[in-house]
């Protein structure tokens, strides 16, 4: 190297890896101490009030996002032209029953057992059975 490059080059590397050591030692603390993230709340102590509970991809790129704030959660339909509340104030804890809404009993319902429903078809297959051979022995064939 000739003249008064050459006196430059090693001052140019000192200078480059100072400026990398500082990038790269600011982005380490950004991302310790979380600069406006969530961390903020966390490091300080306190419960975040606010929570993205879960999402879901749907067609052409929107999302349904459950999100919560204070114990009471929304549901939003997100992304394309608008934005959408499709259900608010949905209190998480004991489930509340809706002004509209059948109330569910906890009582069970008695089923019919299987061997009254083989009972019920063999019944309904003989009937129809009978309606066949009575049917075929007016027309004048006989299926015997």
């Amino acid at each position: 190297m000739s003249g008064s490059f050459g006196g430059l080059v090693p001052w140019l590397v000192i200078a480059l890896l100072v400026v990398l050591v500082a990038a790269g030692g600011a982005i380490f603390l950004v991302r310790r101490l979380g600069a406006g993230g969530r961390h903020v709340s966390a490091a300080r102590g306190r419960v975040s009030r606010l929570a993205m509970v879960d999402s879901t991809s749907i067609i052409d790129g929107r999302k349904l996002v459950i999100v919560r704030r204070d114990n009471v959660e929304h549901l939003l339909l997100i992304g394309g032209a608008t934005d959408v509340l499709v259900e608010g104030n949905i209190v998480r804890g004991a489930a509340v029953a809706h002004a509209g809404a059948p109330e569910i009993s906890e009582t069970p319902v008695p089923a019919p057992e299987p061997s009254s429903l083989a009972l019920l078809t063999s019944g309904v297959f003989g009937l129809v059975w009978l309606r066949r051979r009575r049917v075929g022995g007016a027309n004048g064939t006989n299926p015997d």
